[in-house]
């Protein structure tokens, strides 16, 4: 889940999609899938998505042949394409990467994506310059921390000098400096509790972090110190969240959109839920 500058909200979907939300509807709650407009029909489900420049960036995984990794995707649905899905922009594979391709985060400073890799737990540099999508792709970070028992590294955000990543099956955020030459720095554990268990997407505002803790049901606030306080939870509709990002409009920079997975759920509601702080 992403939202342009322009406050356009952006959902990928497994089951292939990429949808958007206009910024004129986003100041509504529990938007479903009848309330989003379709961008693209990637060869494959979708995690993480990204946007920077009109453009979005998008985690796909193919059932076919065809290789996972990242695709590109012009916002810009009125421009010409030989796609078959009248009005939808066609998905270009920026970047191959095998296994489990899942958040991905533009970092424009560096011409480049950083990309987790779920189910060896690792992060993945894609260049935005490359013309060879296999070429484009190196590892920036396998540190052991970024694994997991079946599933690790998943969200991904900028904080401080570096990013932090999210361990979804330990409940992890370990902190990854960037040096000056933008490789990885050594990682360590920023924090580690059980109220984090299942750490999906993040996103952090200065010193807090939000975590969608699918497992828990809930949004946390991380607070400096490690300190964990619950933003919302099951009682304010969410069902495994996937993802949380802060709105962009000038009456929405206080707005944490969070994305409802909805599986595991006994009367799922999948959708997009908004919270004002």
């Amino acid at each position: 889940m992403a939202v342009d500058a322009d406050g356009t909200l952006y959902v990928g979907i497994t089951t292939g999609e990429i949808r958007k939300v206009p910024q004129e509807s986003t100041d509504e709650t529990g938007l479903e899938i009848g309330d989003t407009e379709a961008v693209a029909t990637l060869p494959g489900g979708v995690g993480g998505v990204s946007v920077d420049d009109e453009t979005v960036y998008a985690a796909v995984r193919p059932q076919n042949d065809q290789p996972s990794g990242v695709c590109a995707v012009d916002t810009d649905t009125d421009v010409e394409s030989g796609n078959e899905n009248e009005g939808e922009s066609d998905p270009e594979l920026l970047g191959a990467i095998a296994g489990f391709p899942n958040e991905v985060l533009v970092d424009a400073e560096r011409d480049r994506l950083l990309v987790t890799e779920s189910s060896t737990g690792a992060v993945y540099a894609v260049s935005l310059d490359a013309d060879d999508p296999e070429a484009a792709t190196s590892l920036w970070s396998d540190d052991s921390l970024l694994a997991g028992e079946s599933f690790g590294a998943n969200g991904l955000a900028f904080f401080g000098e570096g990013v932090l990543v999210a361990n979804t099956d330990f409940g992890r955020l370990v902190y990854v400096p960037i040096d000056d030459e933008g490789d990885a720095g050594e990682a360590k554990t920023y924090v580690e509790r059980e109220g984090l268990v299942g750490a999906d997407g993040i996103t952090a505002r200065g010193p807090l972090v939000y975590v969608a803790a699918n497992r828990q049901n809930a949004v946390i606030r991380v607070l400096p110190g490690g300190y964990l306080l619950t933003a919302a939870d099951a009682g304010d509709g969410l069902q495994f969240p996937s993802d949380v990002v802060f709105g962009t409009a000038s009456d929405q920079r206080t707005d944490l959109f969070v994305c409802n997975f909805a599986v595991r759920a006994e009367d799922p509601v999948p959708g997009v839920l908004r919270t004002g702080f």
